[in-house]
This record gives C-alpha cells, structure tokens and sequence, in this order.
C-alpha cells in the first residue's frame, strides 16, 4: 500500500514547529518571550471563538478593503495617466519619489494632526499607502509597454480612450497586479500599525497592543498569527484574481 505523498509547502511550518516545540519543551526560552506552542494553539481557538476577536477582525478587514480598493483605483488611474503622458511623468517624478521615499509611520503624526483619530484617518494612511505604490507599478506598466501596438493604433485611428482601455490597460496588468500584491501587505501592516499607535479599543491593532502590555504572551501569539493569516487570504485572493484576469501570463 502506497502512503500520500506529503506536500512541500508543509513540510516549513512542520520544521518551525518542530524546533519551536524543542525550545519551550527544554526551557531554552523564557515563556514570558516564547510560549509553549500548546498555550499559543490554545489561545487561538478562543480568541477565535470570542465574538469580540471576530468583531475587531471584522473592522480592521473592513478598513483594509476600504482603503485598498480607493488607494488602489486612485493609483493605477494616476499611474496610467502619467505614464502615458511623458511630459506628465517627467514634472511629477520628483514629488511622486519623494513621497514614496517617505517612511508611512513619519507621515502617520501628519495624518493625526489634519484628521484627528477617527476612521477616516485610519483609511486615509492605507489609501496612501496603496495609492503610492499602484501608482508607480501602474506607470512603470505603461512606459515598458510595446510601443509598436500603440502606434498600431494610432494608425487605425483610435483615440486616447481607446489606446488607454485596449492597449495600456491590458499591457499593464502584469505590473499593476504586481503592485497590487505589494499594497494589500502595506494595507494590513499599516491598519494595524495606526490601531496599536493610537491604542483604540476597536480592532485587532488594538487587540495586539493590549496584550503585549498586559504580557500575554499566548495570545499575543495567536491574535499575531490571526493577522497573518489575514493577510495571507487577501494575497492569495489577489493571485487568484490575477490567474483569471491575466491567464496568458502566469506559467
């Protein structure tokens, strides 16, 4: 009898464990800083069945998907604009690298200041984020696209419209998904970075921060391992997305 063949994506986070069972099992490292993978295992499945958990899970996905959708539809707008338009790209470039040059959590104080603590402010930072770097991706898409098929289309007479929606659209899909996958991990880290720095009660930002400063350390694991799992779904469901709308591409 034959026994199934064990996936190779399983066999990682069976070694992770592994070594991190040895070193709580023999006391290498204090359970303050390390619990038991028992006591984390167990901390998830409350924390999961708690409808308090669920709820600021429930938010915090909210506000990501808010903000990756507007930052995201702003990004790959602008980008494709000033991609095609040369000159556009040529007077922007600065501002736009500067900006994206710019650390999120030095802008975060500035954001705080014009729009208080409130839930616009929390969106604002991941449609920044996202905007930033769907733009770039975007124009990027659109200068290194073949240049032949543009003036193909010229010759046929098409115009802006066309050549935009038929030809720098299609042409720049690779990179814009690209960025795509980018964003939704700016989106997650930086929601979850504004909920724990401004220490609300709602979210799971604010679920990490307080059990780091109570020192619960079993389930600061678990609602860590609840975030990753957050964005792990959305990128695979970005992936998913790409493999159907971009097909011709991926190998």
């Amino acid at each position: 009898m034959k026994l199934p063949k064990c996936p190779i994506w399983v066999l990682p986070p069976l070694i992770i464990l592994l070594a991190w069972s040895i070193v709580t099992e023999f006391g290498l490292v204090d359970p303050l800083f390390i619990p038991a993978p028992y006591d984390a295992a167990k901390a998830l499945v409350e924390s999961v069945v708690s409808e308090n958990i669920i709820a600021d899970c429930i938010l915090t996905l909210a506000r990501i998907c808010l903000g990756f959708i507007i930052g995201s539809a702003l990004g790959i707008l602008i980008g494709l604009l000033i991609g095609y338009y040369s000159e556009l790209y040529s007077s922007m470039e600065f501002v736009i690298e500067f900006l994206r040059s710019t650390p999120l959590p030095v802008i975060i104080p500035l954001f705080l200041l014009f729009f208080g603590i409130g839930e616009m402010m929390k969106i604002f930072v991941i449609v920044w984020a996202c905007c930033l770097i769907l733009l770039v991706n975007a124009a990027y898409g659109v200068k290194h696209c073949i240049k032949t098929r543009i003036i193909v289309a010229k010759v046929y007479k098409a115009n802006d419209w066309q050549i935009f929606y038929h030809v720098l659209l299609p042409e720049s899909l690779p990179s814009i998904f690209a960025g795509l996958r980018i964003a939704i991990v700016h989106a997650v880290s930086g929601v979850l970075f504004v909920e724990m720095l401004i220490s609300s009660y709602s979210g799971l930002g604010s679920k990490i921060f307080h059990a780091q400063q109570l020192y619960k350390t079993p389930e600061l694991y678990a609602l860590i391992i609840i975030a990753a799992c957050i964005g792990y779904v959305l990128n695979k469901a970005i992936i998913m997305i790409e493999k159907r709308v971009i097909h011709w591409t991926i190998v």
